[in-house]
């Protein structure tokens, strides 16, 4: 969904059907990656939170701390230590 967005934001639509037609021409294609080297950090700390929640529970933690790192508000991070915290307490403070 990130590269769809993304792929979306460098377009210059003019109107709600222009967008409607380029996404129809979009159906049964692979959506482009980009190169870690174009994403600012947000998307990437965004990046390394997703592919977090297919990880084993250490190598998970390792990916939020380096998203943190690069986005300190990294929302989808705090998100991720709320939902894996057992203290309900400690996961109320990562959620607010």
């Amino acid at each position: 969904m990130a590269d769809l967005h993304r792929l979306l934001e460098k377009q210059n639509f003019k109107t709600e059907a222009e967008m409607q037609k380029y996404l129809d021409g979009l159906i049964g294609q692979q959506i482009p990656s980009f190169p870690k080297e174009v994403l600012k950090d947000k998307e990437e700390a965004q990046g390394l939170v997703f592919e977090t929640y297919e990880l084993p529970p250490d190598e998970a933690r390792v990916n939020i701390e380096l998203a943190l790192q690069l986005d300190h508000d990294c929302i989808e991070a705090y998100e991720f230590l709320g939902i894996i915290e057992s203290s309900t307490e400690i996961a109320m403070v990562f959620f607010e």
